[in-house]
């Protein structure tokens, strides 16, 4: 199982309902709000494989709604380096 963290040199302000992330001192700085930030605030509560799980208790939209586009969301921070998998350490 993993979880998800912000990259490394990545900084995050959450205000409100919005998720401001970025590489600093460069950016360029992601806005994230609506759906978007509750997959962040999801993505950090937890392991990876729930986050869908969890998108749905914050947001009270189905599962089956939800799945396809939190995958994406997820997938694209990864790739930008705003979020970074880390493994649970099993002896813990």
């Amino acid at each position: 199982m993993s979880r998800l963290r912000p990259g490394p040199g990545v900084a995050v302000v959450e205000e409100g309902d919005v998720v401001y992330a970025a590489p600093v001192p460069d950016g360029p700085i992601a806005v994230l709000d609506g759906g978007a930030a509750a997959i962040w605030v999801a993505a950090r509560a937890g392991e990876r494989e729930s986050i869908a799980e969890r998108v749905t208790e914050l947001t009270g939209a189905p599962l089956s709604a939800v799945r396809d586009e939190v995958e994406r969301i997820v997938e694209d921070l990864l790739r930008r380096g705003l979020l970074v998998a880390v493994e649970d350490d099993p002896s813990a």
